[in-house]
């Protein structure tokens, strides 16, 4: 560029390129190659005669990729068991699904090989005689022993009651209370097999078997004894023979419970005027 009062301003083409070939020389030592941080530190640092291995990261990271990938198979191999299962049903028909049900149910019903024995047999006899056993024991007596068990009175023997009312029979001779004891179960029984009808004396001594029928005034006693204390003739029941017209005494009960009519009923039977006092306006329910 020139001017016309002055010199030319343009720059020297030597100073240029000479300016630009310096700028690309420097640039091109400045790229040079990388100089690894173990040079170095080596070259920087005396030798100590040990050389230090410094874990890569590319061996981490592909051991991380490798742990990752075993976690990730794992958790699929569920998924993928899941699937063929599911894929098995799904093939399977109702028929042989059903099958396959039975003969799991079968299989867990049926017994232990351990279970099977003789000392099974034997477990399983020892609990059935323990059966037998708890029945026998619940199985009431019958016959005279049954009339007598119901009647809470001893099969064998004379109670102390008994003997208190017959003396003469409880210090005689063995074979007198044998008598007894079985006229009084016998009483028993009969009206045991019969109590909606009342036992009169004359039809009980009538079917007492021989011999003990022989001793009459013997069974009118026992009849006596068995009505009085209420073993005999007692709660609802049909009488052949009417009420005693003629009273012997008169007799107050207080309280109309349960007891007090139980107790007015059988004085009345004996020929008892009875009386009953209740502080209620209601009666017992019999």
């Amino acid at each position: 560029m020139s001017s016309s009062g002055g010199q030319s301003l343009k720059p020297a083409s030597g100073s240029s390129k000479s300016d630009r070939k310096d700028a690309e020389s420097g640039a091109e030592t400045s790229k040079g190659p990388p100089v690894s941080s173990a040079s170095s530190a080596g070259e920087d640092r005396p030798s100590t005669g040990e050389t230090s291995v410094a874990p890569s990261t590319a061996s981490t990271a592909t051991g991380k990729d490798e742990g990752h990938g075993r976690r990730m198979s794992r958790r699929k191999r569920p998924k993928v068991e899941y699937k063929e299962m599911d894929e098995k049903l799904a093939n399977l028909s109702e028929e042989e699904y059903v099958s396959d049900d039975d003969n799991s149910r079968s299989k867990s019903d049926r017994p232990s090989s351990a279970t099977i024995g003789p000392t099974s047999a034997s477990s399983q006899a020892k609990v059935a005689d323990v059966v037998e056993e708890e029945d026998s024991e619940h199985d009431e007596p019958a016959g005279l022993e049954g009339a007598a068990f119901q009647s809470r009175l001893p099969f064998d023997k004379m109670t102390a009651q008994e003997a208190a009312c017959f003396p003469d029979v409880a210090q005689g001779p063995p074979q007198s209370q044998k008598v007894f004891i079985y006229i009084r179960n016998r009483l028993l029984q009969l009206w045991v097999e019969n109590p909606k009808q009342q036992l009169v004396f004359d039809n009980a001594l009538s079917q007492i078997e021989p011999p003990y029928n022989s001793d009459g005034p013997l069974v009118m006693r026992v009849h006596s004894f068995l009505e009085r204390y209420g073993f005999i003739n007692f709660g609802v029941f049909k009488r052949l023979r009417p009420l005693p017209v003629k009273k012997h005494g008169r007799v107050i009960i207080i309280g109309a419970g349960i007891s007090g009519l139980t107790a007015a009923q059988q004085l009345t039977q004996f020929g008892m005027e009875v009386v009953v006092f209740e502080a209620r306006d209601r009666k017992s329910v019999v």
